[in-house]
């Protein structure tokens, strides 16, 4: 639960403090590789009909943070409660014009900003966690897509990845068991930040 979360919590570090600065900074490298200057452009989604339904469940996320803007779940929960059916019709049109890359390229730049905030890892408060929060609104266009897309985004990313799946965890956990079961000797690579997280 959050209060459970909060009492364990150790603490945000001060985004003002150059070793923190530091920390984060060296989290997030330059990129490795340039990005392909054209994708295929599609429609990701044909309707954004849940988007009333979606929005009035974030009550759930009460408390939440803010993404950059400042714009809270709570927010949208009141406009989505109030909004009458031709809004809720024109913020659904945005919401696909967004998906579909219709708007101003400089839009995207505005609207993807991440407000970013450092978790201690520890009580000692030497490590700090980064921690990304996007626009909630952004977020819900965005889990509209993957929820509507589930099944094929699945396909395609197994046997490697396996966050969409239906028990994905436990499949990782039993399999890498399996292995080490098999063939005692696996050497099995976990990266430092997987390490740490466990």
């Amino acid at each position: 639960s959050k209060a459970v979360a909060l009492i364990t919590s150790n603490g945000v570090a001060n985004l003002d403090d150059p070793h923190t600065r530091a920390q984060l900074e060296a989290k997030h490298p330059p990129r490795g590789s340039q990005i392909q200057p054209s994708v295929i452009k599609d429609t990701p989604v044909q309707h954004l009909r849940g988007l009333r339904a979606a929005l009035i469940s974030l009550k759930s996320k009460k408390g939440s943070s803010p993404g950059a803007g400042g714009c809270r779940a709570e927010f949208l929960v009141a406009l989505a409660e109030t909004m009458d059916a031709d809004k809720m019709q024109q913020l659904e049109e945005f919401g696909l014009m967004y998906l579909r890359s219709d708007l101003p390229p400089w839009f995207y730049q505005v609207l993807l900003s991440t407000r970013m905030v450092g978790l201690y890892k520890d009580i000692q408060q030497e490590g700090v966690r980064p921690l990304g929060i996007r626009h909630p609104l952004v977020r819900t266009f965005h889990r509209l897509t993957i929820s509507s897309n589930r099944q094929e985004l699945i396909s395609f990313l197994e046997p490697q990845q396996l966050a969409l799946s239906l028990g994905g965890c436990n499949k990782l956990y039993f399999g890498v068991r399996l292995l080490l079961e098999v063939r005692p000797l696996s050497l099995i690579h976990i990266s430092e930040p997987t390490r740490r997280r466990g």
